[in-house]
């Protein structure tokens, strides 16, 4: 996160949710790299509503990922990244 929370502008498209959610921030991405499904497949994600221990690469756009394989996911990005 670059900003704090509420700081930058609510997008048209938020504006006609019906459901709560955090004020928009801005955001820097600090590691900017290509991965592939073979390299994340492994890694499930318990809170994918869609099915029962469903890769993390299998998701709705804002699907919330558990912390573990959020960490099992930045450990394979930043293996990645360090090898280019």
């Amino acid at each position: 996160m670059s900003s704090p929370p509420g700081t930058a502008p609510v997008p048209k498209w938020a504006q006609k949710l019906h459901w709560t959610c955090g004020e928009p921030f801005y955001i820097e991405w600090v590691t900017v790299g290509h991965v592939l499904f073979r390299d994340c497949g492994h890694i499930k994600n318990p809170l994918n509503k869609d099915g029962v221990d469903l890769s993390v690469v299998v998701g709705r756009d804002g699907q919330e990922i558990d912390p573990y394989s959020g960490r099992e996911l930045l450990r394979v990005i930043d293996s990645l990244s360090q090898k280019s």
